[in-house]
């Protein structure tokens, strides 16, 4: 019997099973940001209202940040999940799919960056 022709994958490409990561990975990604997202509005108000230290409104806006920065820490978690992927990749010599993830880390790192910089400024303006 005749056995069923198999094509290898291209040199460049990932396999199945990097895929479905590679796409679980982008849809956190989208999920950390909007989680992010969606909490920033009100914690922005919440740090703009706030009296001074100790106060009900400053510890309400406390709270708020700490929700914000768990938030937050979901995007750098999906980060380092990719610099693990990326290294075993190149520690295998395995190129398929590297270019998938060094794409999805760049854009991690773009929202870690832009989420960071926010959380700072607003952690910023309530220790005024």
């Amino acid at each position: 019997m005749d056995e069923p022709v198999r094509t290898p994958a291209a040199p460049g490409a990932a396999d199945a099973a990097l895929t479905a990561r590679i796409a679980a990975l982008r849809a956190d990604l989208a999920a950390a940001g909007r989680a992010f997202a969606e909490l920033q509005p009100a914690t922005a108000q919440a740090v703009a209202v706030a009296g001074a230290e100790g106060s009900e409104s400053w510890v309400a806006a406390q709270l708020r940040l700490t929700a914000l920065a768990d938030a937050y820490g979901r995007t750098p978690a999906i980060l380092a999940e990719l610099d693990g992927l990326i290294a075993a990749r190149l520690a295998e010599g395995q190129e398929g799919g590297l270019a998938e993830l060094t794409a999805l880390q760049t854009d991690a790192v773009r929202q870690a960056d832009a989420q960071r910089a926010q959380l700072d400024s607003l952690s910023a303006r309530l220790a005024r």
